[in-house]
């Protein structure tokens, strides 16, 4: 099950709901299939030491609105009082079995 503090996380960028009890993700921007994950057999490894935390407070970020043409903005953190994090975490996963993803594709 995805808990509480991963659902907050996602939810700007994709949809969970549950069917029948499962968690559902809908990703908008994913491909057009449909995957099956079993979380209890996939493994998953964080090094907290190699975690990486970056401040920055004067750097020009450039803002896509996603519009068709794409148009981007220059946004100055430092003319604008504005700070900048960057996180780093290194993960790995790996399948307990080959069973444990299936996918299909689809057409709708």
């Amino acid at each position: 099950m995805i808990d509480t503090a991963s659902r907050l996380l996602l939810r700007r960028c994709i949809r969970a709901t549950t069917l029948l009890g499962w968690d559902v993700i809908e990703a908008p921007d994913g491909p057009s299939q449909i995957t099956l994950v079993d979380p209890a057999e996939i493994l998953y490894s964080e090094d907290r030491d190699q975690t990486e935390l970056a401040i920055s407070r004067q750097a020009t970020v450039l803002i896509d609105d996603g519009a068709s043409p794409a148009t981007t903005t220059k946004l100055s953190l430092f003319q604008t009082h504005c700070v900048a994090y960057r996180v780093a975490v290194f993960v790995s996963w790996v399948r307990v079995r080959a069973g444990a993803v299936a996918y299909m594709a689809t057409a709708y």
